[in-house]
This record gives C-alpha cells, sequence and structure tokens, in this order.
C-alpha cells in the first residue's frame, strides 16, 4: 500500500490536525489515570509501567499542542513549509520510551512483579516523562545544530501534502530507527495477548494488545511518511488515533466489569451483614434463654419447693393448705411456660426446624401429661431462627389452647415439606368450636396469625363444634425465601 502510485499520503488540514492531537491528548490522560488506579486501588504491577507510558504521551501530545497554540512552530521547526528535524527526533524520543514502558509493563503482567517501594514507585512514574520532556525541550532549543536524519529536501518532499508517495526520498537511517520502535511495540502486543489469554477478565488486556498492534502499524507508517508537522494530517495521525480509542475501548470495558463486581460484592457484603445481625441476635436469643433458665425457672422452682415444705407443716390449717396447692399449681404452669421461652429463644442456629419441633413436642408432653403424635413428612428446609421461632410459638399457643380448652382424646402434630413449601398441623379430636364465633377472635387465635403473618406465612383454622380443631399454618420456603432470610418485619 505505501508504493502505491497516485495515492497522496499527506493533507493540509489544520482543524482536523487539532481536533486529532487534542483528542490525543485527552485520551492518554484518561489511559494514564485509568492505569494509575488499577496500580493503586486493585494492585495491578503493570499498571504503574503502563501509566507511565501514557503520561510520556500525555507530554509529547501536550507539548506540540503548546507549540501550536503558541504560534512558534516555524521557530522550531513544526512548520510544513519548513519542516525541520526536531518533530522527528522528539517523535521517535517519545514513542521509543512509551514503547520500552508498555513492553516492560506486559512483562510484569505475565510475572510476580516485586512492588517497588513508594519512593521508587514514583520515580518510574514520572521519570521518564520528565526525561521525554526534558529531551524534547533540549532538542527544541538546538535548533540548526540538530542531526540531518532525512534531508531537508526529501522531507519536504515526503510531508508535502496532496502529492503521491516518492519512495525515492526514503531514508534509510530514519526507516530503521522507526521499525526497532515498531519491533518493540509488537513484542509487546505478542506479549498482552498472551496475557489476555492467560487472564481471568481479558477485556482490557485484550484491547490493549489491539492498540499496541495498532502503535506497530503507526511506526511503520512513520518510517515512510513522517509525521508531526502542523496542519498536516497523515495515516499515522489516524493509527495514532486507532490506537488511544482501543485502548480507552479496553478501559471501558474493564471498568464495566469492575462495576459488575462490585456490585456482586455489594450484593454478598449486604448477605453478610444479615448474617452478622442475625448471629448477633441469636447470641442476646441465648444470652436471655440463659439468663431466664439461670434466674426465673430456677426462682419459680426454688417457689416451688418453698411451697412444698410449707404445705408438710403439720399445723397448717385447712385454708393454707389450699392455698399451698392452688400456688404449686400456678407455678407448675409458670415454670413449663418459662421452659418453653427458653426453648423458643434458642432455635437451632443450623435451620433444623424438624428437630427443634420434635424437642418441643416432647418436652410439652412430659409436662402435660400430653401424648402428642408426632409426623414428620419429608426433609424441612433450613429456616431461619426468626422463623422458628415464631413457628414454635403458635405450636406452643395451639397446643395450649387445645389443653385448656379441647377435652381432647388424642392430639397429633404433622410436618409437611414439598420443594416450595412447609406446612404444619396442629389437631385434635375435641369439642371444637365455630370459627366464625366471636369467640375465635380470642387474644390468642389473634396472635397466632400475627405471628404468622409476621414469616410470611398463611395461617387457617378447621374447627367444628365437637368434630376438633385443626391450626394449618403454610410458609413458602422458595427460592426467594433463603435459609438466612429474617423474618418479614
Amino acid at each position: 500500500m505505501l508504493f502505491m502510485p497516485g495515492l497522496p499520503y499527506a493533507v493540509a488540514a489544520p482543524q482536523v490536525d487539532l481536533v486529532l492531537n487534542t483528542a490525543a491528548v485527552l485520551l492518554a490522560a484518561v489511559a494514564a489515570s485509568r492505569a494509575w488506579i488499577r496500580y493503586e486501588e486493585a494492585t495491578e504491577d503493570d499498571g504503574l509501567f503502563q501509566a507511565s507510558a501514557f503520561l510520556v504521551l500525555l507530554v509529547a501530545g501536550v507539548l506540540r499542542l503548546a507549540i501550536i497554540a503558541t504560534g512558534t512552530a516555524a521557530e522550531f521547526g513544526y512548520d510544513a513549509a519548513a519542516p525541520g528535524q526536531a518533530p522527528l527526533i522528539v517523535t521517535s524520543v517519545t514513542s521509543g520510551i512509551a514503547a520500552v514502558l508498555l513492553l516492560i509493563a506486559a512483562f510484569a503482567a505475565l510475572r510476580r512483579w516485586r512492588r517497588p517501594r513508594p519512593w521508587a514507585t514514583r520515580v518510574w512514574l514520572f521519570a521518564p516523562a520528565l526525561a521525554a520532556l526534558g529531551t524534547s525541550l533540549i532538542v527544541l532549543r538546538s535548533g540548526p545544530r540538530l542531526p540531518s536524519f532525512i534531508p531537508p529536501e526529501r522531507l519536504a518532499r515526503l510531508i508535502e501534502p496532496g502529492v503521491a508517495l516518492d519512495p525515492t526520498a526514503f531514508s534509510p537511517t530514519w526507516a530503521l530507527m522507526q521499525l526497532a520502535i515498531g519491533a518493540i511495540f509488537a513484542v509487546g502486543a505478542a506479549y498482552f495477548a498472551i496475557v489476555a489469554r492467560r487472564s481471568r477478565r481479558p477485556g482490557y488486556p485484550a484491547y490493549l494488545a489491539a492498540g499496541v498492534i495498532a502503535a506497530t502499524f503507526m511506526q511503520l507508517h512513520l518510517a515512510a511518511i513522517p509525521g508531526g508537522y502542523a496542519g498536516i494530517v497523515t495515516g499515522g495521525d489516524l493509527l495514532r488515533l486507532l490506537f488511544y480509542l482501543l485502548v480507552i475501548a479496553g478501559v471501558g470495558v474493564a471498568t464495566r466489569a469492575d462495576l459488575v463486581d462490585l456490585a456482586a460484592a455489594n450484593r454478598d457484603l449486604e448477605r453478610l451483614r444479615d448474617m452478622e445481625k442475625l448471629g448477633v441476635l441469636a447470641d442476646e436469643r441465648a444470652r436471655m434463654a440463659r439468663d431466664v433458665h439461670d434466674g426465673l425457672v430456677q426462682d419459680i422452682w426454688l417457689a416451688r419447693l418453698t411451697g412444698g415444705q410449707l404445705a408438710k407443716l403439720p399445723d397448717l390449717p385447712h385454708e393454707a393448705r389450699h392455698v399451698v396447692s392452688r400456688m404449686d399449681s400456678i407455678l407448675e404452669g409458670a415454670l413449663a411456660e418459662a421452659r418453653e421461652v427458653v426453648l423458643a429463644l434458642q432455635p437451632d442456629s443450623s435451620g433444623n426446624f424438624a428437630e427443634l419441633l420434635g424437642k418441643f413436642v416432647a418436652d410439652y408432653g412430659e409436662r402435660f401429661d400430653m401424648e402428642i403424635d408426632l409426623k414428620i413428612d419429608g426433609s424441612a428446609p433450613p429456616l431461619a431462627p426468626d422463623v422458628q421461632r415464631e413457628l414454635i410459638r403458635i405450636s406452643r399457643e395451639a397446643l395450649n389452647n387445645t389443653r385448656k380448652h379441647a377435652d381432647a382424646g388424642r392430639v397429633w402434630v404433622t410436618l409437611e415439606s414439598t420443594g416450595s413449601s412447609l406446612r404444619l398441623t396442629l389437631g385434635d379430636n375435641g369439642e371444637g368450636f365455630l370459627p366464625s364465633d366471636k369467640s375465635s377472635t380470642a387474644y390468642g387465635l389473634r396472635s397466632m396469625r400475627e405471628r404468622a403473618d409476621k414469616i410470611g406465612a398463611t395461617l387457617d383454622i378447621v374447627s367444628a363444634p365437637l368434630d376438633g380443631t385443626q391450626v394449618i399454618v403454610d410458609l413458602d420456603t422458595g427460592p426467594r425465601q433463603p435459609a438466612w432470610s429474617k423474618a418479614r418485619k
């Protein structure tokens, strides 16, 4: 393509040249900032050298814009009408330094790189850019004393706008210099491609590899058609812009991946925070259970023992013995209630509600001398401690109602589990009642309904006079009800 006869490779377009250079400066700044953030926050070692490389290119772009903006292009050899050697040398120096830094970055990404100390980090970041700036300023001040890489008459023919490429104007020295820099870019691109293939998130390295390939072709283009002169746009300028666009596209892909990871991390953090809250609540309930057991339960038991000793006194009046007997019955009920509270405050932290229900039913039957049939059908899914606690309290209230009012000959508790629901049934064959009667709105039944609603369950009461009673609790345990979820407030 470089030797197609009659095809012009340089056009005079001052406005386009200004736009391209401004865009290159802005994109270099974004790429340098992103690479530095990757190094500082994500501890990706190659980010340091990438940031340094883009900072060098940023300095070169700002310097060229400053020369054009101050109207000193002719003074420093940037005028296409009288082209000098300074733009050639400045372009070669900055491109060469950037190519070497990107190659080092590729090595750092492939191998475990020992992170430099803070002072050395600053040296790696700023020293190449300062070296490029200092060298460029020295070159600009040297003017006519600069060596001639391309003789002035050949240089003028190569960059003359609208003229076809003249192979006789080539400079072997200049071409070899650009080909050497292009070779460094090419090796760096190959290593970045390897990084992309090995990376867990290949997006940014792949785009960077493609961008460095564009930089390689840019150097090949510069070997034939020098660039950097004010108001002249060449194919090399377009390849330079493509290089930055590919890098920025990679930055966009990496940023999106970072946001996705951040969202996932936030969800995990929210879940861990909920689990921590549940753990704190479980610890607090365990503490309260210990306090009730070691305090209230022991005090009630001591009161019963004291009442028993009082009842053994030989001269105790009959009325006093009757009061002591009533007090003992009341204390016995209070002791049973306190033990149930202890059990309710200590739900199984593993979420095994079937085992917890079995312990509760056995303890309740033993305390009140009731024969309760327990049947567990299927494997109950793990439940949150709050959900377990509310189900136990509903069970206690239902059994209390049976014990006090039903005069039942048979009492049963069943727990049935399917893939997405859990059904708890507490039934008896006692006297029963009409749920539509006003009596069905008693405090105990209202309390059971409120507790069921609190955990997102539904509670139904099936009963009829002389036909027993069933309290049925249905709980959704589908995917939207994970074991660690809290009871609905």
